[in-house]
């Protein structure tokens, strides 16, 4: 039974990484996509269903543990802007409940520990380091906004 690691950064802009260790396959394998997401009016959602079809197509063949990143309310962002995040983060914890599959809710300071200390920007950071450490992925981690791309990845090797 192959072990898969699931790793999202959650929103409508979030992404998710699933990775199959060395062991488990003849070489370690990344699969990044970004979440799926439809347009309703002038708002953007998470398409749940397509979401939860693409996680059980990367779980059918094996055991996999998910995490995800623990957020809450942050007073700056506004009360709607808050509200909506946490319709997506709800939205995408019922993705992965759907499919009873193990989850762990990891806050931001863990999964970052002693990983970008000393390097760039702070919202950068993570994206920099993702294309030091797998420069295989770096097609997928070209733009600046695939930082949530760089975090899901991330949050996989926590």
């Amino acid at each position: 039974m192959m072990k898969r690691i699931i790793g999202i950064d959650p929103g409508v802009t979030g992404a998710v990484a699933v990775y199959t260790p060395f062991q488990d396959s003849l070489v370690d394998t990344w699969f990044v996509f970004d979440i799926p997401t439809w347009k309703d009016g002038t708002r953007t959602r998470i398409n749940v269903d397509l979401l939860s079809r693409l996680l059980q197509n990367h779980t059918a063949s094996g055991y996999s543990a998910v995490a995800i990143e623990e957020i809450h309310a942050i007073p700056k962002f506004g009360a709607a802007s808050s509200f909506q995040m946490g319709v997506a983060y709800g939205q995408i914890i019922a993705a992965v409940q759907i499919l009873r599959l193990p989850l762990v809710f990891v806050p931001p300071k863990q999964w970052q520990k002693g990983k970008f200390q000393g390097k760039s920007k702070d919202g950068d950071k993570a994206l920099v380091m993702a294309r030091l450490k797998w420069p295989l992925l770096r097609r997928l981690l070209d733009r600046k906004k695939d930082h949530n791309r760089a975090d899901a990845l991330w949050i996989c090797e926590w």
